[in-house]
């Protein structure tokens, strides 16, 4: 997937600033989640944050933001459904997305090492023979907030995952000793 907002239409062309943040965090966390799978956002709207809502139910997140953005909201509360929404996806891991969303990016070894598990290991856990225990998916989950924060909404990726920063970069870089 890739986020690449050409253009914002109602409710957030007017809606507070704190709204549409919330909005593009939700947006930029789900694609690292691999929520939306390969779905394009151009547009930010509330038909792009309906697919985040129902992308994040289909897996068990957020089922109240979701029945919220189904009816007429107000300014005040489109802010505070978006809110829900955000802090849902980053208290909720969804490893079945997140395996696949995070495995192109790191690769097999790295990603293994990154949330402790040997590769065949990963391998069941990404294909869902075995469930991924709970440890390893808040380590996982963890990664997907740190790529989410490192693509950040102007973060611009290459259509091979990489680019010129964010997360691939840092995952192999020796750490200072101290």
């Amino acid at each position: 997937m890739s986020i690449r907002i050409q253009a914002v239409a109602e409710p957030f062309e007017s809606a507070d600033p704190e709204a549409t943040r919330e909005a593009v965090e939700a947006l930029v966390l789900a694609e690292a989640m691999g929520l939306l799978r390969d779905q394009a956002v151009e547009r930010l709207d509330l038909a792009a944050v309906r697919r985040v809502a129902r992308a994040a139910n289909e897996v068990g997140i957020g089922t109240l933001p979701t029945a919220a953005l189904s009816r007429r909201l107000t300014s005040r509360e489109l802010h505070g459904i978006l809110r829900t929404l955000r802090e849902a996806l980053e208290h909720s891991p969804a490893p079945s997305r997140e395996w696949a969303a995070l495995l192109p990016l790191f690769g097999l070894e790295d990603l293994a090492r990154l949330v402790g598990v040997s590769t065949a290991s990963l391998r069941r856990y990404a294909s869902e023979a075995r469930p991924t225990p709970d440890h390893v998916a808040v380590r996982l989950h963890f990664l997907a907030r740190v790529v989410a924060e490192l693509k950040g909404p102007t973060t611009t990726w290459a259509s091979d995952g990489g680019s010129s920063g964010g997360a691939r970069p840092l995952a192999g870089r020796p750490r200072p000793r101290s």
